[in-house]
């Protein structure tokens, strides 16, 4: 019956340390998508102060990662967006708000779908440690 017992406990210890490991892994995706958000609220906010930044003024353009070229801003209404395989359209600054919007929106959902199945990771993990805690205690009294 101990054998049983500890071979009962086995399984159970490494299913959570199977747990474990998923709860590390949407851990990092919710990371991932916290930094999405952050990267969303920057370009919302830029979108935003193009908009109402005069035509002629001079803005700085990024080329690549902390380089920029000096620029004139010919048209704040409208930005260029590629849709795909390497399309790009003219879109109204506007429209383009709404569309980094939902992308935000998008983002929060699966944030959210990402924290529920985090606590229910997270509540079996309790679980089946005081059901282990249980048994240790139960056997050590017999």
């Amino acid at each position: 019956m101990d054998q049983s017992f500890n071979m009962d406990n086995m399984q159970q210890i490494m299913q959570l340390q199977q747990m474990q490991e998923q709860l590390e892994d949407l851990s990092k995706q919710l990371e991932e998508i916290q930094e999405k958000q952050e990267t969303i609220a920057i370009t919302v906010n830029a979108l935003d102060e193009l908009r109402i930044t005069e035509n002629g003024t001079e803005i700085l353009s990024p080329i690549a990662d902390g380089i920029f070229v000096k620029t004139k801003l010919n048209d704040s209404s409208v930005a260029i967006v590629n849709i795909g395989n390497g399309i790009t359209v003219e879109k109204p600054i506007a429209d383009v708000i709404e569309m980094v919007k939902g992308h935000d929106v998008k983002m929060m959902h699966q944030s959210k779908l990402i924290e529920t199945e985090m606590q229910t990771i997270s509540n079996t993990i309790l679980e089946t440690i005081t059901k282990l805690e249980m048994e240790e205690s139960n056997a050590r009294v017999n």
